[in-house]
């Protein structure tokens, strides 16, 4: 109800404890993958142990040869659970978890261990949807994916029969009384290019 100012008193006891001695350290030490999923299972989630399936245990082997030992672990987990079971609520007991896929984010710095069902989310596609969005000089947004209810199959049918450059494409201009739909080649030729690697895409 006092916005920032009833967080005050915790503010300040973060900066006592910032200026005590302490003992911090990290869940693990870098230098096997295995060694540090095993340790955040045991001394984050407080898990029994952990099961390794056949192509995760592959998996680690490879990446280990290929360079990827000392990168630090990303847990792909239920956030319902410390277990991997979403259905076991909160901080249960006496389980172990389950790591199905390991992986590598190279550019991130980091190793992915999958466990039980949880799906990661899929990255961009080579041209994400949001490069074409843009606003034109008489400030229509040219680009949004609009499909109404009725309209979406009949959209895709006359986007599928019209030739390459032609096709229909589920873009919309969008002013304040009307949305109409747009070909590709219409929208490219109205778009301003604000970069020139938009010019090159459209070069090409």
């Amino acid at each position: 109800a006092k916005g920032g100012e009833g967080g005050e008193t915790l503010a300040k006891e973060v900066i006592r404890l910032c200026d005590e001695p302490s003992d911090f350290h990290f869940s693990y030490e870098l230098g096997g993958i295995k060694e540090s999923i095993e340790a955040i299972a045991k001394r984050v989630y407080r898990a029994d142990g952990v099961d390794f399936t056949t192509a995760a245990t592959k998996q680690i082997a490879q990446l280990e040869e290929q360079g990827f030992t000392n990168m630090p672990v990303c847990m792909a987990k239920t956030q319902y659970s410390f277990s991997d079971d979403a259905s076991k609520l909160g901080a249960p007991e006496g389980f172990r978890i389950t790591v199905r896929n390991v992986k590598v984010s190279a550019g991130a710095g980091f190793i992915v261990a999958l466990t039980g069902d949880i799906m990661t989310m899929p990255g961009l596609p080579k041209h994400p949807a949001a490069e074409d969005i843009d606003v034109t000089p008489e400030g229509k947004i040219v680009g949004l994916f609009f499909l109404a209810p009725r309209a979406g199959a009949a959209v895709f049918a006359q986007r599928s029969a019209r030739p390459k450059e032609e096709r229909f494409w589920p873009l919309a201009q969008v002013s304040a009384r009307k949305i109409t739909f747009a070909t590709h080649a219409e929208q490219r030729r109205q778009r301003p290019l604000a970069s020139s690697a938009r010019c090159r895409r459209s070069a090409q």
